[in-house]
């Protein structure tokens, strides 16, 4: 039962896992896949205008990385899945794997501060306060030589 509004976000990180920029909305009342969804498009569109043309994208939620892999037939007739569709179709090279939710931290956190926005990205030139910490957290964590981890 969706009873709360949802929120979308998500950070675009360069090779080395530093913050490049990052993007929240409110996305209304719906579930956790469509907000998924949501974050997901709003990433990939980000990506595109900023100039990137190779791109890893993560996701903690498995199923809506099945639908942008067209993997998974759930929601395959939404315009919204089709949008991502379209998106990863253009002239640029998109990877799209699961990761842990332990690993998506900062997305999580603006995500749900996504909550709190309008129905229109906002983009985050620099880290915001409630994630700072954690971006440099995340990259240390994930950019740790293999001895160390």
């Amino acid at each position: 039962m969706v009873d709360r509004f949802a929120g979308a976000g998500g950070v675009l990180r360069d090779d080395s896992g530093a913050w490049i920029s990052g993007y929240a909305r409110s996305v209304g009342r719906c579930d956790a896949l469509l907000a998924e969804l949501w974050a997901i498009h709003d990433g990939l569109l980000l990506a595109w205008d900023l100039g990137f043309r190779l791109v890893e994208l993560e996701s903690d939620n498995l199923e809506a990385v099945r639908i942008a892999c067209a993997q998974s037939n759930v929601l395959s007739t939404s315009a919204l899945v089709g949008a991502i569709a379209s998106l990863i179709g253009r002239e640029w090279k998109v990877e799209v794997r699961h990761i842990t939710r332990d690993s998506n931290g900062v997305a999580d956190k603006l995500a749900k501060q996504g909550r709190l926005l309008g129905m229109e990205s906002t983009i985050f030139g620099v880290a915001p306060a409630v994630v700072a910490g954690l971006v440099e957290a995340e990259q240390r964590a994930a950019f740790a030589p293999p001895y160390i981890r």
